[in-house]
This record gives C-alpha cells, structure tokens and sequence, in this order.
C-alpha cells in the first residue's frame, strides 16, 4: 500500500492529507535532483558555493515567509525574524 500512514483506523483530515502529499512530492523531487547532480549533492557546494536542491513547484505555489516579531518590554527593542512556511494554521473565530 502506498501511504502505510493512512492505512489505518485512525481519524486523518483533509489537511493531515495534504501536508503529507506535499512534503512526499518535495521529497521525491528533492531526491531526484540529488540524483542527477551527485557531485553537489554529496559535497554541498559548487565552485566555492553553498548548493541547495532548488526550490521545487510545491514551493513556488504553496510557500510563503512569515515575519515573527518580538519587542521587549523594557526597552522596546524589536528584533524580527524571517521563516518560510509551506502550511499556515490561522484560528478562524
């Protein structure tokens, strides 16, 4: 069976479905990428340079950066941080 995760009495949703699908297609095209550049894969870099798989299909539809902000409340110093996010829960009331 393919999605041994789902081939269960457990209760699945469709968003428990869709992250999976998700992350196996960015596993799959992130594997397949490795396989046709092995040399980078295996060091990491080319010519001097960091090399990452690129960002796949899944990332340019789905991917999005989410800005966390924290201020102190002594001396209000805020410091900000960048992180990418493929999945957003919101609290919809």
């Amino acid at each position: 069976f393919f999605a041994e995760l789902f081939n269960n009495t457990m209760h699945q949703d469709a968003h428990e479905f869709l992250n999976y699908l998700l992350n196996e297609c960015i596993e799959i095209l992130h594997k397949e990428w490795k396989a046709a550049h092995p040399q980078q894969a295996a060091n990491g870099t080319s010519n001097g340079k960091k090399v990452e798989p690129p960002k796949t299909f899944v990332h340019k539809i789905f991917e999005g950066l989410l800005t966390n902000e924290t201020k102190c409340l002594c001396c209000e110093t805020v410091t900000s941080r960048d992180e990418p996010f493929i999945d957003l829960s919101l609290e919809v009331v």
